[in-house]
């Protein structure tokens, strides 16, 4: 709500709505988006130009506080509901499909090696395009190490054999990025743990206060009992039994980067 402050949604509701009318050839999508409990915003996508531009005047006239005709008002109360019309032309929908060929082409690309076809000015911190580098990107090469300088701008392998790199600045400046990142969610964590202590003091033995758009709970969670692996192993070793299936789940394999800060400024 902050961000959108005049029931507006974010611009990847529109193209995924763009998406599904491509696929499905249907001239009309809406979509409801639930403003956590205190709105409930409906939107119609329209293919047809006509739809669109009357639902606007009409919507127009009434926030002008203009009178509508009896016919109008009757057309008017079957679609008062909506939040607004948006005209989807011929140019956005043929961009769904060029979108979805080029990033198929450059998934395909991922698997084979080659990752420049991923420009890093076009890489956003969303889930879909955090799965999308996993399953592109090949697995990392045990103790490959790049070592880059962004003063000389060069890079020294782990072979020690130097060479000139054009990542390096880049390279530099997202890793301090990101421990700027991590700092300032850490203080922010600290602050964040102050807020809640002063609150559980306010709160002594209540387990809930009710402010306006908001309810605080302090409640006792109880622990839960883990079973160790290597117990559970050691458990059916000796009695001469394999461990019964499902016993153990293994998660899917994940990738991640992570940072270890050296005393050195990057």
């Amino acid at each position: 709500m902050k961000k959108f402050p005049r029931g507006d949604f974010p611009q990847q509701y529109f193209d995924q709505c763009c998406c599904y009318l491509k696929v499905t050839e249907r001239k009309r999508w809406y979509i409801a988006i639930l403003i956590y409990g205190v709105a409930f915003n409906i939107y119609m996508m329209t293919t047809i130009k006509e739809e669109a531009d009357r639902f606007n005047y009409l919507k127009n006239k009434v926030d002008g506080g203009d009178i509508l005709t009896p016919e109008e008002s009757e057309e008017w109360q079957k679609q008062n509901w909506l939040i607004a019309a948006y005209y989807v032309d011929k140019e956005a929908l043929d961009a769904v499909e060029i979108a979805a060929a080029n990033f198929i082409f450059r998934v395909n690309e991922g698997k084979n090696g080659n990752m420049d076809v991923w420009p890093i000015d076009e890489i956003d911190g969303s889930e879909s395009t955090t799965k999308a580098l996993f399953y592109s990107n090949p697995r990392p090469k045990p103790a490959s190490v790049v070592t880059f300088d962004s003063a000389e701008m060069y890079g020294v392998q782990d072979d020690g054999n130097a060479y000139v790199d054009a990542r390096s600045d880049e390279v530099c400046r997202l890793v301090e990025q990101r421990l700027e990142y991590d700092n300032t969610i850490k203080m922010l964590k600290v602050e964040k743990e102050e807020c809640d202590n002063k609150l559980a003091a306010l709160m002594k033995d209540k387990e809930k206060f009710v402010v306006p758009g908001c309810s605080v709970t302090y409640k006792i969670v109880a622990g839960r009992e883990t079973a160790s692996v290597d117990a559970v192993k050691a458990y059916f070793a000796a009695k001469g039994e394999p461990v019964p299936d499902g016993m153990i789940k293994k998660s899917e394999d994940s990738r991640g980067i992570r940072f270890y800060p050296s005393k050195k400024k990057v």
